[in-house]
């Protein structure tokens, strides 16, 4: 796991930065690749399916390069069963849900119905 060296705060969200872009905003290099967000694109991705798993990773970290075989095929049974998605974001991007995300990779599970972001350790079920 890799544990962030520093934590967002409000202060860092809300100070007029312009935002962190550290993923590519075009479009997807083929069918099976998993998307990636960013703070320009990631509120309308989140209102396409009921349940969207957000994989928060760095490109740093060595235990998110070791996953990345796995999520193709994790987004393809995500679809296929649930209806859902899988998405990517880097850590870095500054938005608010991403501020009690302390190590890498973490999953986190958005409800489009509840408009929440819930740690995948903490999903009943």
């Amino acid at each position: 796991m890799y544990y962030l060296k520093y934590k967002l705060d409000p202060d860092t969200l809300t100070s007029g930065h312009s935002p962190h872009l550290e993923t590519d905003t075009s479009a997807d290099k083929s069918e099976e690749s998993v998307r990636t967000l960013n703070t320009l694109n990631y509120q309308q991705a989140l209102k396409t399916h009921a349940y969207t798993l957000v994989e928060v990773y760095s490109k740093k970290c060595p235990g998110c390069r070791r996953i990345d075989p796995l999520m193709p095929k994790l987004q393809s049974r995500l679809k296929d069963t649930k209806g859902g998605e899988l998405v990517r974001m880097d850590v870095l991007n500054e938005v608010s849900f991403l501020k009690n995300v302390d190590k890498t990779p973490s999953f986190l599970v958005y409800s489009r119905k509840r408009g929440t972001f819930t740690p995948l350790s903490k999903v009943d079920g």
